[in-house]
């Protein structure tokens, strides 16, 4: 697989009162890739106007209900991108360092996911085979087991999204301890992504 179309998969349930924050967020991140994209959305049947207003930035919309594995696999339905950018809720706001490492990954098309501090950044074909775990928890272990399991799972702790509280202000990001590679060969390979991708 080569260069390609990046796929931003959203899902949204009464989230309006972040839209400001998260659109602007949003389209300062897209502003630096370096590929086409397309934003894919997935709506719980909003009932706060937040889906009216991001089916204005996106390209295509729908609604279901769902919880949060059926809306991820529905947006993998959807998507026709190489490259998926999943797991960003409409409560966040995608950090500039995002784009950085969407375009390393489609500069270098790896087969494994590449799991940050706020959002998975997948090869298509990896993902779409293996789906989302059906359950309604922010993080999908089930998933990442299926890729650890595989060796197609790599994780490097740099914070790509952050969350929005009900203040508008910015609240510890998104976080997780879970290093399935503890061997010191794999940990020297995360320092080096992570050097490459932190901002000063």
């Amino acid at each position: 697989m080569g260069r390609g179309m990046i796929s931003i998969n959203l899902i949204n349930y009464n989230n309006g009162d972040c839209f400001d924050e998260f659109s602007g967020a949003l389209y300062e991140m897209v502003s630096l890739l370096d590929y086409d994209y397309e934003i894919v959305l997935v709506d719980n049947y909003s009932d706060d106007g937040s889906y009216e207003k991001l089916k204005e930035i996106t390209d295509i919309h729908c609604q279901m209900e769902s919880t949060r594995g059926e809306a991820r696999n529905k947006c993998l339905e959807l998507c026709s991108g190489d490259v998926t950018v999943d797991q960003i809720d409409t409560d966040q706001e995608p950090q500039p360092v995002l784009a950085d490492i969407i375009n390393w990954y489609c500069d270098n098309m790896p087969e494994w996911c590449l799991n940050t501090n706020g959002c998975m950044i997948n090869n298509a074909n990896t993902v779409k085979g293996l789906k989302f775990g059906d359950h309604q928890s922010g993080e999908d272990k089930c998933l990442w087991d299926k890729l650890i399991d595989r060796g197609l799972y790599k994780h490097i702790q740099i914070n790509t999204c952050h969350h929005i509280d009900n203040d508008h202000k910015r609240s510890p990001p998104f976080y997780h301890a879970h290093n399935p590679f503890p061997q010191s060969h794999r940990k020297n390979e995360y320092d080096q992504l992570r050097k490459k991708f932190t901002r000063n």
